[in-house]
């Protein structure tokens, strides 16, 4: 696992990616050739930062695969986490499924060690100018129900993330049942941290876009509290425009 962690650290950094589906991993294991076809899915997920098949990845490890892997929670939350990170939908949805069910088994260990591991990572990955904000959530660690809001929202909304336009069905039945068993301020503070995640990816696709004029001019319109919601949208607008014309020409 160390290998792919070390290469793991530098797409936490990326913001976009030719995210292509993972072709040729999808025919093999259509054809019934799965240890091929998780050879493929690994370099997709760690080479090509390829969300899909980080999802992939981590529902077999979640499970196991006979003949080709053994269960390995800490690998499943690892990718399954990456995905989500990516604003993968059927991950995040994933991610939470596990997360609570490790919580009901009693194996907050693994949760630990696995927030751990998300924060090390992080911490390597960014500046220290660009920490606070990004690691706010994960130094309290990121709860199950923040994953399931950050699904159920809309795919015109996931614009600035590497996985693009991603949606699942699962997501508003899980949102009901959890929303049932959950307190208020836990919802609460779901919502805190699903605000912040997604603000913190928008202002890295912004860093990445912009130039550091342009930039620091889109986080000033954004946090003044004088900003009008007028040129607080038309500021994202710009930025939207920006991450087509980059996506086109890359």
């Amino acid at each position: 696992m160390k290998g792919k962690i070390f290469f793991c650290l530098s797409f936490f950094c990326v913001v976009f990616s030719a995210n292509a589906k993972c072709l040729r991993g999808d025919f093999l294991l259509e054809k019934g050739f799965e240890q091929e076809a998780f050879n493929e899915y690994e370099t997709c997920a760690d080479r090509q930062n390829d969300a899909e098949a980080q999802y992939i990845l981590g529902s077999w490890f979640a499970k196991g695969r006979e003949g080709v892997l053994q269960k390995d929670l800490n690998k499943a939350l690892f990718y399954l986490r990456v995905s989500a990170e990516n604003g993968y939908a059927k991950a995040q949805v994933y991610l939470a499924e596990l997360l609570v069910s490790l919580q009901t088994n009693h194996q907050t260990d693994l949760i630990s060690k696995h927030e751990a591991l998300i924060r090390s990572l992080k911490k390597e990955a960014l500046s220290p100018s660009q920490r606070e904000e990004a690691l706010k959530q994960i130094e309290e660690g990121m709860l199950p129900f923040t994953w399931v809001l950050l699904a159920l929202d809309k795919p015109e909304n996931k614009w600035f993330l590497p996985a693009g336009e991603n949606s699942d069905e699962k997501a508003f039945a899980l949102y009901q049942k959890m929303g049932k068993q959950i307190s208020l301020e836990e919802k609460q503070k779901s919502l805190r941290q699903a605000s912040s995640w997604k603000r913190s990816k928008l202002l890295k696709a912004a860093r990445q876009i912009l130039s550091p004029i342009e930039y620091g001019e889109f986080v000033s319109t954004l946090t003044l509290s004088s900003t009008r919601k007028g040129a607080k949208e038309l500021e994202i607008q710009k930025l939207k425009n920006k991450i087509k014309a980059y996506l086109n020409n890359g």
